[in-house]
């Protein structure tokens, strides 16, 4: 990696030396050598073989600069840090957010639903992503722009409707959770389920996988708790939760072992549920798209029971049912409607299980 020097201003000027790969990486790097003096919405520039100076934003972008410093022979990279173009109004200043409306695909608002709830958690959640707890619309995390799950249009008073796909929007942090915990970034992959969990607090997956982090961050009583809570919500895998590497610092616990079927009961604490986040919104504008909206209140206001017996296996989407199954998907009716409704996707009817 070239060395890479850094102008912010017309005074202070950084030298390092780093891999960074990706344009988070160049984000929290200019962070961290330039404390408060920095944030997002600053331009970062350098200037190309014809003078002119390009502002970097994206994972594409900056591998567009580093392959012209490459192709350049350059022996250090140059990086130029302006003002925006109004630097009077970011939104890091910005005021707290008004959530407009939530609506499935069709475009119809959901009037009779409560949802209080997702107004605030989606908001709340979507905070959590950003460096200093404030939604930037225009500086999304690069992971998360690269989705297409977040809209952004420009309203006049350099304001800002943002439209969110919730289900999308949960799946994509799970599977960000997930490569940072295979990145060794335990503590950043709990983060990334905790968001899971505050939308949908009902998600099997989300809470099986943040008691792995817990495990591994030596949180042995919240893991066995969100342990339990996963299997309250439908989760049955206990042949892979058996042999999680993960969990291993909670194998010669009785609380764990009472967690399987087999195992005989073992008196503990109750557990009661998480405390949902406080009722204040700290975003721009939102909106949300998502038609799941609707299965995620359900679940969380109706009497759902966490298992329903197998009966035999429809001939339909027979191989898809037996496969979700093993995962620990083992509402097979439910199953079913997903799969008919993604046209035998058995990655998007999982998606839309992880969103409830």
């Amino acid at each position: 990696m070239k060395p890479i020097k850094v102008y912010l201003g017309e005074s202070e000027v950084r030298r390092f030396t780093s891999p960074l790969n990706r344009w988070d990486d160049v984000v929290e790097m200019l962070r961290t050598i330039f404390g408060p003096n920095y944030h997002p919405e600053l331009r970062v520039q350098y200037v190309d073989e014809d003078g002119d100076r390009i502002t970097v934003s994206s994972d594409l972008e900056w591998k567009e600069a580093l392959q012209f410093f490459e192709k350049e022979n350059s022996t250090i990279i140059r990086l130029y840090i302006k003002e925006g173009a109004n630097p009077d109004r970011y939104f890091k200043d910005s005021p707290a957010p008004e959530v407009v409306e939530l609506y499935n695909k069709n475009g119809e608002e959901k009037q009779s639903m409560d949802v209080t709830e997702l107004s605030i958690s989606v908001p709340k959640g979507l905070e959590r992503l950003f460096p200093d707890g404030k939604i930037l619309p225009y500086n999304l995390p690069s992971w998360l722009a690269a989705q297409n799950i977040i809209k952004v249009v420009s309203l006049p008073n350099h304001e800002a409707e943002v439209d969110i796909n919730v289900d999308r929007l949960v799946v994509a942090v799970h599977d960000r959770g997930l490569l940072l915990l295979n990145e060794g970034k335990i503590a950043q992959g709990k983060e990334m389920f905790e968001i899971c969990v505050s939308i949908t607090p009902r998600a099997p997956l989300a809470l099986y996988n943040l008691a792995c982090a817990e495990a591994l961050l030596g949180s042995s009583q919240d893991a066995i708790a969100h342990l339990r809570s996963a299997i309250d919500n439908g989760y049955e895998n206990f042949a892979h939760m058996e042999k999680d590497s993960d969990l291993d610092s909670l194998r010669n616990l009785a609380e764990f072992q009472a967690l399987f079927p087999h195992a005989a009961p073992v008196n503990t604490e109750p557990i009661t549920e998480p405390m949902e986040a406080a009722p204040t919104i700290e975003a721009p504008v939102v909106k949300s798209d998502a038609d799941a909206i609707v299965d995620t209140f359900d679940i969380m206001e109706g009497d759902v029971q966490p298992s329903v017996p197998e009966t035999s296996a429809p001939v339909e989407f027979g191989a898809e049912l037996d496969q979700m199954a093993e995962m620990g998907f083992r509402d097979r009716e439910q199953n079913l409607q997903l799969l008919r409704r993604t046209n035998g996707s058995m990655v998007d009817a999982i998606q839309l299980l992880l969103g409830m």
